[in-house]
């Protein structure tokens, strides 16, 4: 029988401190030093000293000024001196960048910038370097990011207020206006001013208490309600062998982890010239949430080394790194998954179901934690999971990224292995869980504390295993026929000792999961009548397009408006993570009304669509530029607690309903290959709440849009398959204002063409 030996070494530390901080310097230099750079450093120096040589003085003086006052030699003064200038050099030049950073107007511009906008460019660009974004490092911007702003107080206020006018009776509005403006006479100037603190005193006013208090401080499950999925397409591959795909997963991901150590992953950049924030990156590998009793933590490494991968109940350590650190080939991680699977040995007893403990509450986990893996075997097996790079299952079964069928609904079941498998084979702590079905396909389970899903979404992206191989490079089984040339690291199966009491443990926390996940309503489709195409033709926001056609359907579904979230990111600025639009505004329900109304006219109904698609845009552009209220008042919150002063309105805009309808848009690339998506079928989040709809869409191409909707099916009011048709015919209708509007202009202009006749 094949047996794999035991892992029960004490875990090793993945690289030494020395070489951390080497890193931590380097990285730092880099940051520090730009705009400058190393190289301008030097050739500042060598051109001084030329002249110095050539008895020219062009530092002005302070080369005699330092070898005066110093007692050094002509040469090493004017070294220093050149040096000296270089800095002063980079820091203007860093003042400079970042006060240019903090111009905001080409996001209020369509695709025809202004004259004020492209001189924006131009010296910005000139400032960089005319070729900046060919050459940069993935941290190389952040010493130039502009902070976080803190909007004026009296402003948030009011448009808070302003949003809730379409949720409350007019009584209540009334009231919570007066609450408002008690509370900016009473404590909003002490708050705003205690916050302006924070703001001088810190890289970002929010974020450290968004990932504390949002994240890390939620006592909820992580499976469901906090992670969330993404999936990739359906797509012909050169092979479905799982230990082939698995290699090139694996080494794809690994190039990517090696490409944001070395800081050759370029920065995205807006216009080619518009930086957002990298620090996200840092900890998205070798990162594990850690549960606490009262606050969780995120414990991440430098380097690691190993994966664990979870394959038919047990769980196996895989070094896919030499001992020197460089990656195994695609051969030899190849090799390390046949071994994997080769192996017959059965589960210890509990292993197959130990990530169960994963999906309780983080109070209850991190009691059990603390109760049955704080010494001995059960310690060293937990702490290879917790600081390899990632987990990847492999799962027994096969998925498809095909459109449901009636007999099959092969999305909806791909969906459910990203956002939960069977409730124990996920270890939901992990940053991300890599995972693979029987014939190949991939997906991602990711813990949302660590990062966004435009984060995961980009290493998705990269690691396309095309680009690796070609169909020549397989042989007839569908494994990489290239030869192993050395001696590959043995992997080897995690020990555990677990008591009855922890099996117990196990055992109940499993039940209560599939109780859970069988709750949930989860339906995944395309929508292929149109797509962005003709989104296009409208001439408004595609994402404002379908956030207003989640609002008819919503509305259609529930017979009423609610809160209702989309996500937008704030990375224009230094540690920016994300900020809330609201999309449901007083434009939003006179348009939702105007089309449930027959005796509205087309004219009627298209106009004030676009006013609210136009209103919706302005409240995008004011988050993605430091200007939305949600985190502002959220902070304020957090120091009304420090400062405890109690506030009837910061309370009412904290405990109000939360969102009952989430939604966010997946980004993906917008190459298409016969209307579908090249790398991703999108992804999607559970709901956000008892009786919420978690709706998350991404436009796979010109004529292709695919939704993900989630809910409980114990809420009597939720019904996602029913909220999908309502959306189809919300976007049928939406069409159908347009195209008669299209008809009316053929009928004028015919009309027109007769009388001139």
């Amino acid at each position: 029988m094949s047996r794999l030996p035991e892992f029960r070494e004490p875990f090793p530390s993945q690289e030494p401190r020395l070489d951390r901080l080497k890193k931590i310097h380097r990285q730092l230099l880099i940051v520090g030093s730009y705009p400058g750079s190393l190289s301008s450093a030097m050739l500042t120096v060598a051109t001084i000293l030329a002249l110095h040589l050539s008895d020219i003085d062009a530092t002005v003086g302070l080369t005699d000024c330092f070898q005066k006052y110093l007692e050094i030699s002509a040469f090493l003064s004017c070294v220093i001196a050149s040096l000296f200038i270089w800095v002063l050099a980079c820091y203007l030049k860093k003042f400079l960048v970042r006060s240019l950073l903090q111009y905001r107007g080409w996001i209020y511009e369509g695709k025809r910038p202004s004259g004020k906008t492209k001189l924006f460019l131009i010296t910005l660009r000139a400032l960089n370097g005319w070729f900046f974004p060919f050459t940069k490092k993935l941290y190389e911007f952040q010493g130039v990011l502009p902070l976080l702003p803190v909007p004026a107080i009296e402003e948030s206020v009011k448009e808070y207020v302003t949003s809730m006018q379409p949720l409350l009776s007019p009584e209540k509005y009334v009231e919570l206006e007066r609450q408002g403006n008690e509370f900016l006479q009473k404590h909003g100037s002490q708050l705003q001013w205690n916050l302006m603190i924070k703001y001088w005193s810190s890289h970002n006013y929010v974020n450290d208490w968004w990932e504390e208090y949002a994240y890390l401080g939620g006592r909820k499950s992580l499976a469901i309600n906090f992670n969330f999925y993404c999936l990739e397409s359906n797509e012909e591959f050169f092979t479905r062998n799982v230990a082939a795909k698995a290699a090139m997963l694996v080494y794809g991901a690994l190039k990517v982890r090696e490409s944001i150590e070395k800081q050759t992953l370029q920065p995205l950049l807006i216009q080619g010239v518009i930086p957002l924030c990298s620090s996200q990156y840092e900890r998205m590998f070798n990162t594990t949430r850690i549960p606490g009793e009262a606050m969780d933590t995120l414990m991440h490494l430098e380097s690691s080394h190993h994966i664990i991968v979870y394959y038919k109940g047990k769980y196996f350590h895989v070094p896919v790194c030499h001992k020197n650190g460089q990656i195994l080939s695609l051969p030899e991680l190849q090799q390390q998954f046949l071994r994997v699977l080769e192996d017959e040995s059965k589960p210890a007893d509990g292993e197959e179901k130990l990530a169960a403990l994963t999906t309780l509450d983080r109070t209850t986990w991190a009691r059990n934690r603390r109760t049955f893996f704080s010494t001995g075997l059960n310690k060293i097996s937990l702490d290879a999971i917790e600081k390899s790079a990632f987990v990847m299952p492999i799962d027994d079964e096969e998925y498809s990224a095909e459109d449901n069928t009636t007999e099959t609904p092969y999305l909806n079941n791909f969906g459910r292995a990203g956002l939960y498998g069977n409730g124990y084979n996920r270890w939901f702590d992990k940053s991300f869980n890599f995972i693979v079905g029987k014939n190949g396909r991939a997906a991602f389970n990711v813990e949302h504390s660590w990062g966004d899903g435009t984060i995961i979404s980009r290493m998705y992206q990269i690691l396309d295993p095309k680009n690796m191989l070609q169909r020549e490079d397989f042989d007839e089984n569908g494994l990489i026929n290239q030869v192993i040339t050395g001696p590959v690291p043995q992997p080897s199966r995690l020990a555990w000792e677990l008591s009855e009491e922890c099996i117990l443990t196990i055992e109940s926390a499993a039940v209560l999961m599939k109780s859970r996940l069988i709750n949930v309503d989860l339906q995944i489709n395309h929508h292929r009548a149109f797509g962005k195409e003709f989104l296009k033709e409208c001439k408004v926001s595609p994402d404002a397009f379908i956030q207003m056609a989640l609002q008819l359907a919503y509305y259609r579904d529930q017979g009423d408006f609610v809160q209702t979230y989309e996500v937008a990111m704030t990375r224009l600025y230094k540690f920016g993570r994300t900020e809330t639009v609201r999309s449901c505004t007083r434009e939003s329900c006179d348009w939702v009304l105007a089309m449930q109304n027959p005796d509205a006219s087309n004219q009627e109904k298209l106009h004030l669509f676009r006013l609210a698609c136009e209103k919706h845009q302005q409240n995008y552009r004011r988050a993605i530029s430091g200007k939305g209220f949600d985190r502002h008042l959220f902070a304020l919150l957090i120091i009304s607690k420090y400062l405890k002063i109690e506030s009837d309105f910061l309370k009412y805009a904290a405990s109000s309903p939360w969102f009952p309808l989430t939604t966010t848009q997946t980004p993906t690339r917008g190459k298409t290959m016969d209307s579908k998506p090249i790398l991703t079928s999108g992804g999607g989040l559970g709901p956000s709440c008892s009786d919420g709809y978690g709706v998350s869409y991404v436009f796979g191409g010109e004529n292709d849009i695919v939704f993900h909707i989630s809910s409980y099916k114990d809420s009597p009011k939720n019904d996602s398959l029913r909220l999908w048709e309502k959306i189809v015919s919300a976007l049928g209708d939406i069409r159908k204002v347009h195209l008669n509007e299209a008809m009316d202009d053929v009928v004028d202009a015919d009309l027109s063409t007769k009388k001139i006749s």
